[in-house]
């Protein structure tokens, strides 16, 4: 991934390296970045003032990741501190392997937090030979100026062609930077990068063996620049040259794109890119900054026991509030409608209606009896358990139930919860005669028509009455009850039925019904009185015996009842 790379030169020209007396500067190394090493050999402390002072290197940074590449030594001994802690030994790479060769990480420095922090380096014993400083910026946008490095696995080096990827690559000269490189032997192959920068370099690996080698460099849309490595008549040497420079080229800064292309290859020559440098700008971005691996994986040197995988800790919200909203689309998908519960008064069970509008087609108000069944009656559609089902529109109100009369005084009892009625006017009766009540039997409410009626006072009778509702439950106790008529009266023959649902009736003609027959008067003790031209019972004036004192019932609805004048009669 993309660093920062500081040099040695440019960390003793920036007094980052002190004292100067005891730091010496090495050119034309091959192998070496920009060909240069800084060495500090403890043995000698060198001469001029300050040269008996301890050497340091001092650095600033604002990153998460320092790495020390140089050429390590066997008997190399160093300290460090941060940010002004205790002092404390560097675990440092003095492999066999990796003594005397170039491009070894001889020192890892893991960060803690990713803030500024201020790093001393205190070299003890032996020889240190430097050749540079790198590190990982943590706001992964790296200082003006800086030299940033972009080794040849970054994802963001798109290839093209053959290639082949040698991961932990080594030469008897040393280490590729990261120790990873990218080769090729296919003329036409080629890799392209786009960057925010200036100041270009292509670094890799040459080796003067026999054949020739050739690539094009083209920078953004400009003409291609060919640059010939080896033409063939280059001495045989089976030896590596690390760091080298295959390309360089100052820029203006801004966003550009390189395009290197493999031209030649013949005889034993191949291709070997190794990583690029350029100088940021105020644009320059780091898209996935992370640490470095070190390059040859030997030795690192952490200042807290554990580390933390941002990237790890981000992925990990992220799909966990991915998941989130996902379950809460899927929830609210699935609560469409949630029904209210109905609790029964009768039998405290609980179902649930679907509440649905419902029009029915408009009924009349009813005058008659009222009826309480002490249950509600509900509309709408019952839940899936219940099988109860509405009637369908248009409602009809069942026809009202009634009991059959009782005589006066027989204990009967409306039903429970009447509505409130008001208080009748108790009836007067005629007590001018008595009147001799034959024993009532059982019947079935009706309302008969019969041809005569009994006058109790009055003018004949000019029509029939129209019918009266019958009273309510509640005023049944109050009113005088009737003489049932005799069973004679009655056609015993007819099957009872339930009373027809009350209806008005227009004064006229009265059908004659087929339930009742023609009794004559005497039968029912009553006498006709020639001279008024009226019925009369006995001891009536002009009649029969009087009626007994008290109370004595009217006769039901349709009948009459004392004090009313029947009207003339047809």
């Amino acid at each position: 991934m993309p660093g920062v790379i500081i040099d040695d030169a440019e960390l003793l020209q920036d007094s980052v390296l002190s004292p100067a007396q005891r730091w010496q500067i090495r050119t034309n190394q091959n192998g070496a970045f920009n060909r240069t090493l800084t060495v500090c050999d403890m043995a000698s402390n060198g001469t001029g003032p300050g040269s008996s002072t301890a050497p340091s290197i001092d650095l600033s940074v604002y990153g998460t990741r320092i790495s020390l590449v140089g050429r390590p030594t066997a008997d190399l001994r160093m300290n460090y501190t941060v940010d002004g802690s205790s002092v404390r030994p560097a675990i440092l790479n003095t492999s066999q392997s990796a003594i005397g060769k170039d491009g070894v990480v001889i020192w890892n420095l893991d960060l803690q937090t990713p803030t500024s922090h201020r790093v001393r380096i205190l070299p003890v014993a032996g020889s240190l030979f430097l050749d540079y400083l790198s590190y990982v910026p943590s706001s992964g946008s790296p200082s003006i100026r800086d030299t940033v490095s972009v080794d040849d696995r970054d994802p963001q080096v798109k290839y093209s062609g053959t290639w082949t990827n040698s991961e932990d690559f080594s030469t008897p000269a040393g280490f590729p930077f990261n120790t990873t490189v990218s080769r090729t032997t296919t003329a036409g192959s080629s890799f392209r990068f786009n960057f925010t920068g200036s100041t270009l370099g292509v670094f890799g690996l040459q080796r003067p063996v026999a054949g020739t080698l050739s690539a094009s460099y083209q920078i953004d849309n400009e003409a291609p620049e060919d640059r010939v490595h080896f033409n063939g008549s280059q001495s045989i040497e089976d030896r590596w040259s690390l760091s080298s420079p295959l390309y360089t080229k100052d820029l203006v800064p801004g966003s550009h794109m390189v395009t290197v292309t493999v031209k030649e290859v013949t005889g034993s020559q191949e291709f070997v890119f190794d990583y690029m440098t350029f100088e940021a700008t105020s644009g320059t971005r780091f898209i996935s900054p992370s640490p470095s691996t070190s390059p040859n994986g030997r030795d690192s040197t952490s200042s807290s026991g554990s580390r933390f995988n941002i990237g790890a800790i981000v992925g990990s919200i992220i799909a966990f509030m991915l998941v989130a909203y996902v379950v809460r689309w899927m929830c609210r998908r699935r609560t469409v409608y949630t029904p209210q519960p109905v609790s029964n008064n009768n039998n405290n069970q609980s179902y649930y209606l679907e509440t649905t509008q419902v029009t029915t087609a408009y009924v009349p108000a009813y005058s008659g009896q009222q009826t309480y069944t002490g249950q509600q009656a509900y509309t709408g559609q019952a839940n899936r358990q219940d099988s109860w089902q509405p009637p369908p529109p248009p409602y009809v109100p069942p026809a009202p139930q009634e009991g059959p009369l009782q005589p006066q005084g027989s204990g009967w009892q409306p039903p429970s919860a009447p509505p409130p009625m008001p208080s009748p006017q108790p009836w007067q009766p005629n007590t001018a005669g008595e009147v001799s009540i034959p024993e009532p039997a059982p019947a079935v409410w009706h309302q008969p028509h019969v041809d005569a009626q009994p006058q109790i006072g009055g003018s004949p009778p000019t029509g029939p009455a129209p019918p009266q509702s019958p009273p309510p439950p509640s005023l049944l106790p109050l009113m005088p009850q009737p003489p049932p008529p005799a069973a004679s009266v009655l056609n015993a023959h007819a099957p009872p039925r339930s009373p027809p649902p009350p209806q008005a009736r227009e004064a006229g003609p009265r059908s004659e019904s087929p339930e009742f027959e023609e009794v004559p008067l005497e039968q029912l003790g009553l006498a006709p009185n020639p001279a008024s031209n009226t019925t009369t019972r006995p001891n009536e004036p002009g009649g029969g015996p009087p009626p007994p004192s008290g109370n004595v019932p009217g006769p039901a609805a349709g009948g009459l009842s004392g004090g009313q004048d029947p009207g003339p009669r047809s």
